[in-house]
């Protein structure tokens, strides 16, 4: 998949909050890992116009960082609210 420096640079924004639901050893859905997006950089217009579809781009430029780096999947605790699962990309 390629990826945009905008994919990127929210990738870059939304890693410490996977790793804090991780830490936490909770999940969000999508929708609730923008609203914390939203709360953590309320200025930040990029956020501001997330939507839950843009959210597999982002969360693959994280799967992908993570597994270069071989470290833990934390795209894995961002779970679709219907079936409460992650995105099939991220199975692999």
């Amino acid at each position: 998949m390629s990826r945009t420096l905008l994919d990127v640079q929210l990738a870059h924004l939304l890693y410490p909050l996977l790793i804090e639901v991780a830490e936490s050893q909770g999940i969000l859905t999508y929708t609730q890992l923008i609203e914390q997006a939203r709360l953590r950089y309320p200025d930040d217009r990029r956020v501001a116009n997330l939507i839950p579809v843009r959210m597999g781009r982002i969360l693959w430029v994280i799967y992908n960082f993570a597994q270069e780096r071989d470290l833990p999947r934390l795209t894995l605790v961002i779970v679709s609210k219907k079936y409460l699962v992650p995105g099939s990309a991220m199975e692999h």
